[in-house]
């Protein structure tokens, strides 16, 4: 029996407010008193003493060590991200072997919720007359980068840059991005289902009791993968407990109805190999998973990329950041170290067995959810959007859909499609990636939008989407991961840039985020942007995100333009050119501190999702910091082709690929 010593339980109760989400369609309450077993795995960083000790025990216990920052080299920076199983929370004997500097506190933000923080902003409630796309907008011109567009003739628009915004989501069918949603991946797996391995007979399988025709472009198969999203039993972050009857369910199809269910198929495409010439990469893991240490090859080979048998995980990896390599050379004029290591890659690959026999994963979606998959359904194959994206970005030709749609008379019903492979490339789970909440579109219209109305801070720059809200709330365990994925997937993108329009105001401690924000900092030399929280004046109102970090965090002012067009401010009153908005915090932070750092427009008319009203202006700390984002996105790209940036970029891109490599070959990393 589990002995109930006071530390144990608080340490139980913490990592149960801070789990991830509760895997879609596990059915069960937890009732808070039972003991964990068979609950969600739970991600978090925790603070240990020896690291390598600690991740041994863990990976013993039949957890996962998802990061180890020192990268196998020494054990100096004393912290782990792993992922654990629910039963061990409650393990006494294996919490004290893992010898915790700190205890884990207790942390959530909402993009929705109740919490006074930069995050629940929303649509300003302006009922007056005279209101229009004439009155509303982006207030770039607040921060004089029309100016910077002019002088650098053109050049400051984001081009090339890429800025990673970890909120709810981002609606990549949205007009405005024009495809430069690049990456999507959803760590609170709200969205996500299980699939099964079925034998494909004669064009056909059988799936619960049931006899399913096959699409042609996967009837000769052996086997396919296959699984039904139940809107109703589509999971929330929290435990089942929390769901009420407003909140339970994702309405996919938006019929205002929770109860369709649609039936999803993914195989090789069959065609594809015997008609194509030009192949398309195999499917990849959508997340990192780490498996018990072996002694033959490293954990890299069997976590970060899923690959067929008799491959190696470094291949799809190296392709996609050979493309990677070869665009951003093409844009900032790197130096010769940079073009040769690009040369060094290419000849590596070519030694390598090529992936060309391989045919295309793809997906068929029973869209009008009658249980079949037939007519124009079974002639529409999906790809990976991530994989699609790729290929997109590589300018080539995309044979697939890059999203779902689902059939609606008014509006675009559109998301992304993951897959989730093993290391023998079998699709173990596929997610569709809603954005139902619209804060994390806004967010990125803000920083990268660019339609006839609406058009961000760096309308060029390229938009990579990590969603860790669902529709209640962002635990810390997503908002991890988030930050994880964003450095360590498998197409090898790295942002330069980073938004994170979330928090809650401080405790008395350095916050866990803000160590990992700055390890990733001085890792890949990239700039996390995070809003300064929406508490007003006073001790800790600061954002406890980035708090005690090198983001920069950003508060809210209006100036006199945008009060007189966002607020209708009336003829004749008379307002300083420039003032603070009256809900930003100014901190200082629990150490004094001055924060924030600086300040931006805090309103702003951007982009929704499409399944809402396409555009709002919403208002918040939320929207301060994005126009930073983006306008660094803008300095960025302006700065490409100055010789001492790029000095300075090639040797961010060398240190880049030292960490990247030392990452895929240590035994504890993502």
């Amino acid at each position: 029996m589990i002995k109930s010593s006071p530390f144990v339980l608080a340490f139980a109760i913490t990592l149960l407010l801070i789990g991830r989400g509760v895997q879609a369609q596990r059915p069960g309450l937890i009732d808070g008193k039972e003991k964990l077993s068979g609950y969600p795995e739970i991600t978090l960083l925790i603070e240990v003493k020896d690291p390598r000790k600690a991740a041994g025990v863990i990976l013993k216990n039949g957890g996962k060590v998802d990061y180890d920052p020192n990268l196998g080299i020494g054990h100096e920076i004393p912290f782990l991200i792993v992922t654990l199983p629910g039963e061990k929370v409650v393990d006494e004997r294996f919490l004290k072997s893992l010898e915790l500097k700190s205890d884990v506190r207790m942390f959530q933000a909402s993009a929705s919720g109740s919490d006074n923080c930069g995050c629940n902003d929303q649509p300003a409630n302006n009922t007056k007359d005279g209101l229009s796309f004439d009155t509303l907008f982006v207030p770039v011109e607040d921060i004089k980068l029309p100016e910077l567009k002019e002088r650098t003739n053109g050049k400051a628009t984001g081009k090339g840059v890429k800025v990673a915004v970890i909120d709810s989501g981002v609606d990549a069918s949205h007009p405005v991005f024009q495809n430069r949603v690049i990456f999507w991946d959803d760590s609170t797996q709200e969205g996500r289902i299980e699939l099964k391995k079925v034998k494909v007979i004669e064009g056909q399988v059988t799936y619960n009791d049931k006899t399913l025709s096959v699409p042609q472009r996967l009837s000769e198969n052996k086997a396919i993968y296959v699984g039904v999203f139940d809107e109703t039993a589509m999971g929330i972050q929290f435990t089942d407990i929390f769901k009420t009857t407003d909140r339970a369910g994702l309405d996919f199809n938006r019929n205002d109805s929770i109860k369709d269910k649609f039936l999803v198929m993914i195989g090789a495409d069959t065609k594809s190999s015997n008609d194509s010439t030009e192949e398309e990469p195999p499917v990849q893991e959508e997340e990192p998973v780490q498996e018990e240490e072996t002694e033959e090859s490293p954990e890299k080979n069997s976590e970060e990329q899923a690959q067929p048998e008799g491959t190696e995980s470094e291949e799809v990896a190296s392709e996609g950041k050979t493309i990677e390599n070869v665009e951003e050379t093409s844009e900032t004029q790197a130096s010769k170290d940079q073009a040769s290591k690009d040369d060094e890659q290419t000849s590596e690959k070519k030694t390598k067995p090529t992936e060309e026999s391989k045919p295309a994963l793809i997906a068929f979606v029973d869209v009008d959810g009658n249980g079949q998959i037939n007519g124009d359904e079974a002639e529409t194959p999906i790809l990976d959007f991530n994989i699609a994206r790729q290929i997109q970005r590589s300018r080539k030709e995309l044979k697939y859909a890059d999203m779902v749609v689902f059939p609606s008379r008014t509006k675009t019903i559109a998301y992304p499609l993951l897959f989730t492979a093993d290391s023998k490339n079998n699709v173990t789970h596929v997610t569709i990636g809603v954005a139902f909440n619209s804060h994390g579109t806004h967010v990125a219209g803000i920083i990268a939008g660019n339609g006839e109305e609406i058009v961000g801070a760096a309308p060029e720059a390229e938009i990579m989407a990590l969603k860790a809200c669902s529709g209640i709330t962002c635990t810390e365990s997503a908002i991890i991961r988030a930050m994880l994925k964003a450095f360590f997937n498998p197409q090898g993108y790295v942002p330069d840039v980073v938004n994170i329009s979330l928090g809650s105001p401080e405790e008395y401690d350095k916050d866990r985020m803000d160590v990992l924000i700055q390890d990733l900092s001085a890792k890949f030399g990239t700039v996390f942007f995070v809003s300064a929280s929406n508490s007003g004046s006073g001790y800790r109102s600061i954002n406890h995100i980035g708090s005690v970090s090198p983001a920069v965090l950003v508060g809210a002012h209006a100036s006199k333009e945008t009060l007189a067009r966002h607020y209708q401010l009336q003829d004749g009153v008379e307002v300083p050119d420039h003032v603070l908005q009256y809900f930003t915090s100014l901190g200082p932070s629990f150490t004094g501190q001055l924060r924030p750092n600086i300040v931006a427009p805090g309103s702003a008319l951007s982009a929704t999702s499409l399944i809402d009203d396409g555009s709002s202006m919403y208002n918040g700390t939320s929207m301060s910091s994005p126009i930073a984002a983006g306008a660094t996105a803008a300095l960025i790209s302006a700065a490409r082709g100055n010789k001492e940036y790029n000095r300075l970029e090639a040797w961010r891109s060398k240190k880049i690929k030292s960490v990247q490599d030392k990452s895929s070959d240590v035994k504890y990393s993502v």
